[in-house]
């Protein structure tokens, strides 16, 4: 296996959570350290708090990033803002952040806060009026082009399209499995039997979004899949490659190894989401 990506090939380095391994997930501290390593593009989480409020954070409870315990949605956001965001936080080199101030900030900030970094934002809450709060503070922010928006939960991607149809959203579940089986069609079994099937690299480095006719503008994946009994392989060249020829781009989470973010990179994905942009950013000379 190459330890080293292709000349030409420079994939998206996303910042999972910002950087969740080197500082408290979805920070400030975290985004802006992914962000010095030399990130593209921040990702992140948001939930709702008890008064509707977008903040950011992944899990449904509070217990395992802060001093807080139980739901999200049972906090105010002023509740929540009290809250040490890296109490239990502890880097592999040592560091601690408890009591160190480390805050839960809210969508609106972030989006405030790095107006000229691209964001792409996971919906956990699971209710679809959520969906329309967010697309709310997205477009009030004016950043409605430089955001993609996803979510495990269909109903939520659904609702989020139709409040805001002109924000870019990642494929739900069934629409990913859906591109996986019908790559395996006649027609396109044909064009991969005559392709070159190493990727064109040349526009791989890029935020501006794919037209591609779909609801969708991307895949975000991991790059195996498992389905009732089967296990998808997503992360193969004829599949980057096919997805490609109908412009949309792929993106991989979570990849902390190095010698996977090579083998993406030579196999043309277009992103990879990472806890440790420190090492994309020492592959990829960031």
């Amino acid at each position: 296996m190459k330890s080293t990506p292709q000349e030409t090939v420079r994939p998206l380095i996303y910042g999972h959570r910002g950087s969740a391994v080197l500082a408290p997930e979805n920070t400030r501290e975290a985004f802006n350290l992914a962000l010095l390593l030399g990130a593209d593009v921040l990702e992140t989480d948001v939930r709702s708090s008890r008064d509707g409020i977008p903040v950011i954070h992944h899990d449904a409870k509070l217990d395992r990033t802060t001093n807080g315990n139980g739901f999200v949605s049972n906090y105010s956001l002023e509740e929540l803002k009290q809250l040490d965001a890296g109490y239990h936080f502890q880097s592999p080199s040592g560091k601690r952040f408890r009591g160190e101030g480390v805050r839960m900030i809210t969508l609106k900030e972030m989006l405030e806060e790095y107006p000229d970094t691209p964001i792409n934002i996971e919906i956990k809450h699971p209710k679809t009026e959520f969906a329309r709060t967010v697309a709310n503070v997205i477009n009030d922010s004016g950043r409605e082009h430089s955001v993609t928006v996803a979510s495990f939960h269909g109903g939520v991607t659904e609702a989020f399209r139709n409040a805001a149809p002109q924000i870019n959203t990642a494929a739900t579940k069934d629409e990913i499995v859906q591109q996986y089986y019908r790559q395996f069609l006649p027609g396109h079994l044909w064009k991969r039997m005559f392709r070159n099937n190493q990727a064109s690299p040349e526009n791989r480095a890029t935020t501006e979004p794919r037209s591609s006719g779909l609801a969708y503008s991307t895949l975000q994946i991991p790059t195996k899949f498992k389905k009732s009994l089967f296990t998808l392989d997503l992360s193969n060249s004829d599949f980057i490659a096919y997805l490609h020829d109908q412009s949309l781009s792929v993106t991989f989470w979570t990849i902390n190894d190095i010698e996977a973010m090579v083998t993406l990179a030579n196999n043309g994905a277009d992103g990879i989401v990472t806890d440790r942009p420190d090492l994309a950013a020492r592959i990829f000379e960031l």
